[in-house]
């Protein structure tokens, strides 16, 4: 290549080139290549046979080998400016050991092994010298890929204890899926009378009695699971990250709901199916329809839905979006609510994907419980009006 100052300057900086004279530098500076490569760009693949010598001369890159049984190769190091990739292969002419990455926008001076076949005075005299310093270099380095190789391989071992971990929180709710949904056929088929606000002998306090106990029977083995395992509870209950967003946009939600509800009952539109509010709910049917308490209820199942159950599955899935996890979730709640029905399957499944989703966006329990809220209320709301 041309005589190019910069690229002169670079090479008399390096370590690689300590002893060169200048006639040595004039060889090197004739016969050098120059690369550039875009972030995520493989400078270096494993196993090439190819046997340059790249030196680094903008960014960083990392190192990485394949391993068995693992889906993404396992970054054993990084390289930084002024440092040389693929100095073994230079030196004896094996395959790359690792391949090489580009962290982000790269420049590399390539030295072509092949300018040293011709045996010429400089060839000798600049081939030996990098050999030399090359070696010096390399007890270095060895010593620090070593070590982060060490450090990421313990990283590795975390994440994997943590997927088991999280897996077997999984397949433990499934489980408590089931065993809730039992709980649940035994309440519609021996309480069903005091639970169910349609039925003659509906009770306020006996309903919420019936409701408690029966998603304790749930959430009690849940915290039991989570103390285990060392689940970052109190990750999930910090209510701080984006709490003004999550406020607004889950009251707004939550007030459109209610507007849409009202509009639909006691607008001017009469669609069929839907009741119709002949006269002002008595302060009795409100306590009925607002259950104050529902508030809390409505907390803690976002809590074990949305801030456990979402998040356990989605590091058991390693599902970086969440999108998969929403839709899992929304398939055992389904399942969970089979035994009111076909309508409810559906409207619960649908609802578990507006709440994961929304959970998605802010990572904040306030907002959903607010919607899980607000929603609850709407539904006790149109059975109470239904009933005149």
């Amino acid at each position: 290549m041309d005589h190019n100052p910069d690229v002169r300057v670079f090479l008399e900086s390096l370590q690689l080139t300590k002893g060169f004279s200048a006639a040595e530098f004039s060889f090197i500076e004739k016969h050098i290549l120059i690369g550039t490569y875009k972030g995520g760009e493989f400078v270096i693949h494993e196993g090439d046979r190819n046997s340059d010598l790249y030196i680094l001369r903008k960014g960083d890159v990392e190192l990485l080998r394949e391993t068995e049984g693992a889906d993404e190769p396992l970054v054993i190091g990084t390289i930084g400016t002024g440092e040389a990739i693929g100095e073994l292969s230079f030196l004896d002419d094996s395959p790359r050991s690792a391949s090489v990455r580009a962290k982000g926008d790269i420049d590399v001076v390539i030295i072509p092994k092949s300018i040293f076949v011709d045996g010429s005075k400089y060839a000798n005299q600049v081939l030996r010298k990098l050999y030399h310093n090359i070696a010096l270099l390399g007890s270095k380095r060895l010593r620090s890929t070593s070590l982060e190789f060490v450090r990421n391989l313990q990283r590795q071992v975390e994440l994997l204890e943590d997927q088991v971990k999280f897996g077997t929180l999984f397949v433990c709710m499934i489980i408590l899926f089931g065993l809730n949904g039992i709980v649940l056929d035994v309440i519609q088929n021996y309480f069903g009378g005091y639970y169910y606000i349609d039925s003659k002998q509906f009770h306020l306090g006996a309903e919420r009695v019936i409701a408690w106990i029966g998603f304790f029977v749930f959430a009690a083995p849940v915290a039991l699971l989570i103390k285990k395992i060392g689940f970052p509870i109190r990750e999930v209950l910090d209510v701080r990250k984006d709490l003004k967003r999550t406020l607004i946009e889950s009251s707004l939600v939550a007030g459109g709901f209610a507007v849409a509800a009202f509009i639909l009952t006691a607008g001017p539109i009469v669609i069929s199916g839907v009741p119709r509010m002949t006269s002002v709910p008595t302060p009795w049917n409100m306590l009925i329809i607002l259950t104050p308490d529902y508030l809390l209820h409505s907390y803690i199942q976002e809590l074990v839905a949305r801030g456990i159950m979402q998040n356990a599955i989605q590091k058991f899935l390693k599902d970086e979006r969440g999108i998969k996890t929403v839709m899992v979730l929304s398939v055992a709640f389904g399942v969970m609510h089979a035994h009111l029905g076909l309508k409810m399957v559906l409207g619960s499944a649908v609802a578990s994907i507006g709440f994961g989703l929304f959970y998605l966006r802010n990572r904040n329990l306030v907002g959903v419980t607010i919607i899980h809220y607000a929603i609850g209320v709407i539904g006790r709301y149109l059975k109470v009006i239904a009933m005149g």
